[in-house]
Order: C-alpha cells, then sequence, then structure tokens
C-alpha cells in the first residue's frame, strides 16, 4: 500500500479535490490522515509506504499506534525541503528514510538517470533501501490511451 501524507500548508485556501466520480477529498492535512487511519483498519491494512514531505511522514508516524508506517519521501527534485546526499544519508541512517519514494523526477523535468539522481541512488544501494518511481503523468497516460485507441 502506498499512500501520502499532508501538512495543513498543503492544504491553505484550496477546495478538496475531487474523484472521478464527483466525492470531495479530506478539508484538511488532519482529517485525511484520520481518515486514511480509518481506512487502515476497516480494509485491514497492515502496512504501509507513506510518502510527503519529511514533517507529514513524522507526523503519521508520532500518531500511528499500530506501527503500520513505512516512511518514505516524495521528492520532484534532489534538493526538494533543501536536501542534500548528507542529509538523505543522514535521514537513512536515523530511519527517517526507509523507502526512497515516491520519487517524480518526471514532474521536475529529470529522469533518475540523470546525475543530479546518482548520489541518492548510490546512498540507496548501499544502505538497500527500495526506491519508488511515479513514471509519469496526464501526459504519459494520454499518449498511452490515445495510442491504444489508435491500435
Amino acid at each position: 500500500m502506498h499512500i501520502h501524507s499532508y501538512t495543513e500548508s498543503e492544504f491553505e485556501g484550496k477546495e478538496p479535490d475531487q474523484d472521478y466520480y464527483g466525492n470531495k477529498g479530506s478539508k484538511n492535512a488532519e482529517s485525511h490522515r484520520l481518515e486514511t487511519f480509518a481506512a487502515f483498519e476497516k480494509f485491514n491494512i497492515v502496512k504501509a509506504m507513506v510518502s510527503g514531505n519529511p514533517e507529514s511522514v513524522e507526523n503519521w508516524v508520532t500518531k500511528d499506534s499500530n506501527q503500520r508506517i513505512i516512511r518514505g519521501i516524495l521528492m520532484y527534485t534532489p534538493d526538494d525541503y533543501d536536501m542534500d546526499s548528507v542529509k538523505f544519508e543522514q535521514m537513512v541512517k536515523d530511519n527517517k528514510i526507509e523507502v526512497f519514494g515516491e520519487t517524480a523526477p518526471y514532474y521536475g523535468g529529470t529522469t533518475l538517470s540523470d546525475s543530479i539522481w546518482q548520489p541518492y541512488l548510490q546512498i540507496c544501494e548501499k544502505y538497500d533501501i527500495p526506491v519508488a518511481v511515479h513514471m509519469g503523468g496526464e501526459i504519459l497516460v494520454e499518449h498511452i490511451l490515445g495510442h491504444q485507441k489508435q491500435d
């Protein structure tokens, strides 16, 4: 199971997102967390990798009495959250990052094969940290769906 965590600032001034059926999402970060934890119970989810900014992930871990949360980190670019490879490695050593992901270099205009990501990937290899990659967005999906319609 992979889910996202948020801080309150990520909800400020925004209307809740809607799903395909028009159902509105959570109004704030805390209701999102509570609704997600309730779904864990309802559907017997025993482990979930949570990606978000480091503050939001730690908030979820602190409030996780059932030890379900596997710590991830959401990164679009290698310098998100003022990150560098030294800080990243320390977070790995401190068990603040258990999965390098969700990474989404596509949205930052790069790929994981670009040299700017290599120090992070080398750290992951050194400490046996899994890497979770978001492969693309709407443009990629539209291309794939459009291609399938032509076949």
